[in-house]
């Protein structure tokens, strides 16, 4: 961008130069300002009128005469090939349609586009997409760029959209993402009328407005005529991929005996607020203690609000029916970044009444501050003897990716032991077809499990003796009903509850592996392995995954009622576990019996 600036003010110095050259020489001859300027005008368009000059012109109106016309051609040829240049890019999408079109090119769609597999044919709408940033793309993909409005209607309709495979809208601002991804669900739907619709993976972080807007009749009827929606959020995405990769636990919560959970977030802007509601969400373990987390900022406007917004985060008397499964104690410490925090740590830790902490999260918006936040702490643990770890979350401010952070921190030597997670480097798993892929196949999966409950005709007493065969025979309903029909609320409780996969089989005392490294029947033997760990720990691991739907549910908004009401989300079984129907506790045994499938499923193994 900064070559096309300096282009662009070279180009109008010699324009005003060579202008202004011209009204001197008119003016030297005799000519006002005005008639000087009109005349000047004419020489850029062949037609400029010497009568009443006398001969020879002056040497201002000779140089003028002849390189003033060059503008003019010039901007007419700088059209011409521009329109050129366009109409043939449009030819080439038509002879070949792209199959991964991005509308937006900032970080997150970067960072997207360079986890695909290389030598991509990628379509890029973007009009403000630098040229540094360009080259990031092509050199590792196929490239076309249209530096277009990306709600242009009559630009979009010369994009063969309809031979598409995915279409990402990351314009980096909800509400236009929004209004992109409903006029390219309108215009598809009316376009493909006998062939396969493009999946849709559109960036909105705003819960709200997706809970809303997914009931649009466009989106519905995108679904409904076989069109995959994804709604993607890039800050809810990282923070569930810091906390499967950086738990607050390492090991299994029996180990710890009686000591309770204490996690320490620095900083709270609205990544950290979606870390700390990720962290609710995946803190429940089979030895249940009240969950502890401190937040320091410099902002406790910013915490009061988050409280009014999420309820759940502070006790009150409408939740004393469920404190016995959520209980959470967080507490919020103003802290000046400039000095030291030891004080305010220490008084943290009495006001819990507890003396270790977990792991703290640290981020901000700018890169070098979380950097430096991250090095107060490790100064304050290091103070107290705390051997606590400390993950520091870069958003790419300034560090554009995991290997510049990782040797940022390296080579500086002042950050011991901190661990460096960037986030637009675990946005996406490696060798998903979209982001989010590898959690919307377990959450399939999850969701399979609750419509095998619903399939079983023999009495309860003998429907697990064959949840196996029902499992199966319901896996492809199961996967039109995700696409075409299930709520968006639903789709993400069951992608929530896949999070908690890893924390289950980790509180049974199994360690996630790569399964390149398993040799023979070994996986064989690991999934039988687990399947009677859970079966011995059936009942245990039942009522802690009713304490994780409990946690997940109040954290999104659910209530307690007296009925069910998904529309309202309202939910009766928002209440301790003793206290369920038989048919209600059928449902979490569903969600233990089904993780031998999902590991089945994944990369991975356990141990």
């Amino acid at each position: 961008m900064s070559k096309i600036l300096s282009k662009s003010l070279v180009i109008a110095v010699l324009f005003i130069t060579v202008f202004s050259t011209s009204l001197w020489g008119f003016n030297v001859a005799g000519r006002g300002f005005l008639d000087s300027f009109y005349s000047s005008l004419q020489l850029l368009v062949l037609e400029a009128d010497f009568d009443g000059i006398a001969s020879p012109l002056n040497w201002q109106l000779e140089f003028a005469r002849f390189v003033l016309p060059l503008f003019t051609i010039l901007a007419i040829i700088s059209f011409l090939t521009a329109y050129l240049v366009r109409q043939s890019h449009f030819f080439k999408v038509s002879l070949k349609p792209y199959p991964i079109i991005f509308f937006g090119a900032g970080k997150t769609a970067r960072a997207i586009a360079r986890s695909l597999q290389a030598d991509q044919r990628l379509l890029v709408v973007d009009n403000k997409l630098a040229v540094e940033q360009l080259s990031e793309l092509t050199s590792r993909h196929k490239l076309m760029h249209f530096m277009e409005d990306c709600t242009d209607l009559s630009f979009i309709k010369k994009l063969s959209l309809s031979k598409a495979k995915d279409i990402y809208i990351f314009t980096g601002d909800d509400q236009r993402d929004l209004d992109v991804g409903l006029m390219l669900a309108e215009f598809l739907v009316l376009k493909n009328q006998h062939t396969k619709l493009p999946r849709l993976i559109i960036d909105i972080d705003n819960t709200e407005l997706v809970q809303v807007a997914q009931h649009d009749a466009r989106f519905t009827t995108y679904r409904e005529k076989g069109g995959e929606l994804v709604w993607f959020s890039t800050q809810l995405q990282v923070a569930r991929q810091l906390i499967n990769q950086h738990p607050v636990l390492t090991t299994s919560s029996r180990e710890r005996e009686a000591t309770p959970v204490h996690v320490v977030l620095v900083g709270f802007c609205l990544q950290q607020q979606q870390i700390l509601r990720q962290i609710v969400r995946t803190s429940v373990y089979l030895s249940r203690k009240t969950l502890h987390i401190t937040v320091l900022s410099n902002n406790l406007e910013q915490f009061q609000q988050f409280n009014l917004k999420n309820p759940v985060f502070h006790q009150n008397s409408d939740l004393d029916s469920i404190k016995e499964t959520l209980d959470i104690d967080i507490k919020h410490f103003l802290i000046d970044p400039n000095s030291a925090c030891i004080d305010v740590l220490a008084n943290a830790l009495n006001e819990h009444a507890i003396q270790h902490i977990d792991c703290v999260y640290v981020h901000d918006e700018n890169d070098y501050k979380c950097l430096f936040h991250s090095q107060r702490m490790l100064q304050t643990l290091a103070a107290i003897d705390s051997k606590t770890r400390v993950v520091a979350l870069i958003k790419g401010s300034h560090l554009e990716n995991q290997h510049i952070a990782t040797n940022f921190v390296t080579n500086a030597k002042v950050y011991p032991g901190l661990t460096v997670c960037h986030a637009k480097d675990i946005l996406v798993h490696q060798n998903e077809a979209y982001p989010g892929e590898f959690s919307d196949r377990l959450g399939v999966m999850i969701h399979t499990a609750y419509m095998a409950l619903d399939h079983y005709i023999e009495p309860l007493e003998n429907r697990w003796d064959s949840f196996d065969l029902h499992f199966m025979k319901v896996r492809a309903k199961a996967k039109v009903n995700w696409l075409k029909e299930l709520d968006t609320a639903l789709m993400w409780s069951s992608r929530f509850a896949a999070d908690h996969f890893l924390i289950k089989v980790r509180e049974l005392g199994f360690e996630l592996k790569s399964f390149e490294l398993a040799t023979g029947n070994e996986r064989e033997i690991i999934i039988a392995q687990l399947s009677k760990s859970l079966i011995a720990n059936l009942l245990a691991m039942m009522e802690l995954e009713h304490n994780r739907f409990v946690a997940e549910r109040l954290i999104d908004g659910w209530v307690f009622g007296n009925s069910k009401q998904t529309a309202l989300k309202i939910n009766n079984t928002l209440i301790p576990y003793l206290q369920l129907s038989s048919l209600e506790k059928n449902k979490d045994e569903a969600m233990i019996r089904v993780l031998p499938f999902i590991l089945a499923e994944i990369d991975f193994y356990i141990k």
